[in-house]
């Protein structure tokens, strides 16, 4: 953990700041992004993929921070198989969250960013509740995400950008506490 820390912060310090031109007020951008991760699941973990789009606007705070707010919605999902290869259980996860971000060192290529949001989570469980049965459960609940990454600049008009990112997803479904896990990897385009 310490050498990533420190090889983001190398990589940080070493790329070169931006030349002083004016930041537009207020931008528009659209969001991707794919990821892998798990969730928790009465003690055990699940493993599985997200998929996520979000439309959203940012604004300089300062010279050096930005603020984004973004509209998201993802799909989620996960299975368990068991020792013969066998699916039995898989779960479908939604969220549609209303996300913000704080951009820091905004004038360098490589940024750090946090960000929290808030939303409804659906969850659609399919599992084998004895060998032959197999039962269907629906839940929905909100739910509140915390999140950390690196932004960079993929080119030079800061038009496209990437960023690397973790998100955990915190949520009461089925009667019982859950989160969700994910490494992100996203592109975002500015109109």
């Amino acid at each position: 953990m310490k050498k990533v820390l420190v090889t983001v912060l190398f990589a940080i310090l070493a790329c070169g700041a931006w030349a002083d031109d004016e930041k537009p007020e207020i931008q528009t951008y659209i969001s991707g992004r794919i990821g892998f991760g798990g969730m928790s699941n009465e003690g055990d973990g699940l493993s599985g993929t997200t998929t996520a789009i979000a439309l959203g606007s940012k604004g300089a705070i300062t010279n050096t921070v930005d603020f984004r707010l973004e509209g998201e919605f993802s799909f989620n999902r996960f299975d368990e198989v068991d020792s013969h290869g066998y699916l039995v259980l898989d779960q479908m996860v939604t969220t549609a969250m209303l996300n913000a971000y704080v951009d820091f060192m905004t004038n360098y290529r490589v940024r750090p960013y946090l960000g929290l949001g808030a939303g409804r989570i659906t969850i659609r469980e399919m599992g084998e509740a004895s060998p032959g049965l197999w039962s269907r459960v629906y839940d929905e609940a909100y739910g509140f995400g915390l999140y950390a990454g690196v932004g960079f600049y993929l080119t030079t008009n800061r038009k496209f950008a990437g960023d690397v990112g973790i998100r955990y997803i915190f949520v009461s479904l089925l009667g019982q506490d859950r989160y969700m896990a994910n490494i992100n990897f996203g592109t975002r385009y500015v109109f």
